[in-house]
C-alpha cells in the first residue's frame, strides 16, 4: 500500500512538470511563430519597396 501511494504522488509530480514543460514550449513556440510572422511580412514589406522603386527607374 505504501509503494501505491508513492506511485501515485511520482505521477502527480511527473504530470504537474509535464504542464509546465508544455506551457513553456507552447510560450517559446507562439513567440517563435510571432518573430516568423513578423519576419515575413517585413520581408514582402521590402520586396514591395523595391518592386515600387524598380518601376521609377
Amino acid at each position: 500500500m505504501r509503494k501505491e501511494g508513492l506511485g501515485v504522488q511520482r505521477n502527480t509530480e511527473k504530470g504537474k512538470l509535464w504542464k509546465q514543460l508544455k506551457d513553456g514550449y507552447l510560450i517559446w513556440e507562439t513567440i517563435g511563430r510571432k518573430a516568423a510572422e513578423q519576419q515575413q511580412w517585413k520581408s514582402h514589406a521590402d520586396a514591395l519597396c523595391v518592386k515600387r522603386d524598380t518601376k521609377r527607374i
